[in-house]
């Protein structure tokens, strides 16, 4: 594990980053990108002031400053609340949704808009067949695993979709799937080829062993 490390590089069998100042390269056979990735660019056409990841910096009200007639919710936005950045996930993109809903009603009959509070009602992620993890902070305050949480996430992810026809055609695919033990996730298929992996293999192990300071020569 690399802690204050940044990467700058990736190529067929290999990583390129910085730490500390220095540079490294590292020899990677398989590679897992796990970092995130950047805000939709449709925040740069704003001409707002945005964060490392693109993400719209957004007031209280979810406007970009000087912009009240725009709103920016979910992922897209920057918001931090009592020291804390709100999260770009389901829960607060759908709060925003209902808040904006009712600053736009304030407008319309002449009253101030109301501020946006985060109601953090928990997180809940299923890690398998039957078995998830949760922490509730509402209606009271629980940690659960196994199967009740399993069963708490089916119900939450039910509840909130919208719509009757499409609550029954998601529960009746989920069933399907329980049942058959098919897998609803798919896999890219085709030329398992990296570019340039080949080339790496052609040259054999000596060709790999550059140290970090022939990568900066490199690059």
């Amino acid at each position: 594990m690399h802690t204050h490390t940044q990467v700058t590089g990736v190529g067929p069998g290999w990583v390129e980053a910085t730490s500390n100042g220095g540079n490294l390269r590292m020899e990677a056979v398989v590679t897992l990108w796990a970092a995130g990735v950047q805000a939709s660019p449709l925040g740069k056409l704003l001409g707002a002031p945005l964060d490392q990841r693109g993400c719209v910096l957004v007031d209280g009200r979810l406007n970009p400053p000087g912009q009240p007639e725009v709103f920016v919710l979910g992922d897209l936005a920057h918001l931090e609340q009592d020291g804390r950045l709100i999260p770009g996930v389901a829960q607060p993109a759908m709060q925003m949704g209902d808040h904006v809903a009712k600053m736009i009603a304030a407008d319309l009959a002449g009253k101030p808009r109301p501020p946006f509070r985060y109601f953090d009602k928990g997180d809940m992620a299923t890690i398998g067949r039957m078995d998830a993890v949760a922490k509730v902070e509402w209606p009271f305050h629980a940690h659960m695993s196994g199967f009740l949480a399993w069963i708490s996430w089916l119900t939450v992810h039910i509840f909130f979709l919208i719509g009757f026809r499409n609550r029954v055609a998601v529960f009746s695919a989920w069933v399907w799937t329980y049942f058959t033990f098919t897998r609803g996730a798919r896999l890219i298929t085709g030329d398992q080829r990296l570019p340039g992996w080949q080339d790496q293999l052609d040259a054999g192990p000596a060709a790999h062993a550059v140290r970090p300071s022939d990568a900066v020569s490199q690059k």
